[in-house]
């Protein structure tokens, strides 16, 4: 586990020297192995909106809220994707993921 941890400051500090590419290209290929590492995503998330890449952060929101995670984690991805369209959305944006989340609940009960 140490071993993600490692990755993830390496990748930030690719980001700070500029390369944003192979920053990016770290974080992917830490979550390819760990899909349900909430951490990372919000690490790599917050490093997009500190780059002001809007567009990368909600691709890949939609792409980690669509796999099949614990319930846990999930609330936790919902809410980071809320936060952050809050911070750079616009409300419908907001409504729009607020009413997937409440979908994946009502798909989760049995």
């Amino acid at each position: 586990m140490r071993d993600v941890a490692v990755l993830v400051q390496f990748a930030l500090l690719e980001n700070r020297s500029g390369s944003r590419e192979r920053a990016e290209a770290l974080f992917e290929q830490v979550l390819a192995v760990y899909p349900a590492r909430v951490d990372v995503c919000s690490v790599y998330v917050d490093m997009l909106l500190k780059n002001q890449d809007h567009d990368h952060v909600r691709q890949v929101m939609e792409r980690i809220t669509s796999q099949k995670l614990p319930a846990r984690k999930m609330k936790i991805l919902y809410k980071k994707w809320i936060e952050v369209e809050e911070k750079i959305g616009e409300q419908e944006q907001v409504d729009r993921i607020r009413q997937r989340a409440m979908e994946y609940i009502e798909k989760a009960k049995f």
